[in-house]
């Protein structure tokens, strides 16, 4: 009570750097820790000796002997008066400025995945096997049209998915935790506000022990993608339907002269019954001798120069003779 330190701890001399020499009065420690020998801080502990209770005094910086600044959970106890009636306190400290740094690690992870999922529109989710507990990124509560925070349970998490494709989800994560099974799927979704979407879902596991304990992966919204997919497998099949009706023969050659595409009326003059027949071979190998060796050249010439070969007409019989 008389502002006199009556013994210090190893721990309090460890973490803060002070013996009692350097620091005999809590005048001398506000004064190193805090930076003042008065003020607020000195104030609330000369507070402490009027209250007849523990008393948790929550998080305070401190400055230590190495000029460090450290994160410490105080908690003071009344222990009663000396023989001279002076009261004291016993003031204990829980050093935490690890844990709190790695609570600023993991906030500014959780930021920065929350930043990239925006930028990229990519959502990030995992599920605590033992708990069945979720988590979810900002973009993830996004795509479900969910208010950030409302988690949904694995069992509420299915039902956002199509009704046809809820099994196969069921399945997939099943798998997953029993059998140590990834997935990597595109299904279609109804967000939480009725919209119609596609996803593109994939899912990791984490072991322990040979069990599975966690699930984790990421989800996307495809729809626009999904979308221009269709129109391309549409407006491929309407030029391939041209492409076969056309009476011209009509082929697509890759860059090694290997034939990809053959209309009908290509595989009838080269003597084939189907398409199959022709594809994945270039011309030396569908015409015999030299008439197939001057083909040859002369494709790989246009593929390699991208010089057009116009106005140009032969004929062959089956058997190459010109």
């Amino acid at each position: 009570e008389d502002d006199t330190i009556l013994q210090l701890s190893k721990g309090w001399t460890k973490y803060s750097g002070y013996t009692i020499d350097e620091i005999p009065t809590l005048g001398d420690w506000t004064e190193k820790a805090y930076g003042t020998r008065s003020g607020i801080e000195k104030d609330y502990i000369d507070k402490q000796f009027a209250i007849n209770e523990s008393t948790n005094n929550g998080e305070w910086n401190v400055k230590a002997k190495d000029g460090s600044i450290r994160i410490w959970d105080f908690q003071t106890t009344p222990i009663g008066k000396l023989h001279n009636g002076r009261r004291v306190l016993h003031s204990m400290a829980l050093d935490i400025t690890e844990q709190k740094n790695a609570e600023k690690e993991l906030l500014r992870g959780k930021g920065l995945l929350n930043q990239t999922g925006k930028m990229t529109k990519v959502g990030g989710w995992e599920l605590d096997v033992p708990t069945m507990k979720t988590y979810f990124t900002e973009e993830t509560f996004n795509i479900y049209e969910l208010p950030v925070g409302k988690l949904p349970s694995v069992e509420e998490g299915i039902k956002f998915y199509a009704p046809e494709v809820q099994e196969k989800i069921k399945d997939a994560v099943r798998d997953a935790i029993e059998k140590n099974i990834p997935y990597d799927i595109e299904v279609p979704f109804i967000t939480a506000k009725g919209k119609n979407i596609w996803v593109r879902t994939n899912c990791q596991t984490e072991l322990k022990d040979g069990k599975v304990v966690r699930l984790f992966g990421t989800i996307q919204d495809i729809t626009k993608r999904y979308v221009a997919d269709l129109a391309l497998k549409s407006e491929q099949n309407r030029l391939r339907t041209l492409i076969d009706n056309l009476p011209d023969a009509i082929y697509v050659q890759d860059e090694r002269g290997k034939k990809v595409i053959a209309n009908p009326a290509d595989v009838k003059n080269i003597g084939g019954n189907k398409e199959s027949d022709v594809l994945g071979q270039n011309d030396m190998e569908l015409f015999p001798g030299e008439v197939g060796l001057r083909c040859y050249n002369e494709s790989m010439n246009v593929l390699q120069t991208g010089n057009p070969l116009l106005n140009k007409e032969e004929f062959f019989l089956k058997n190459g003779v010109k």
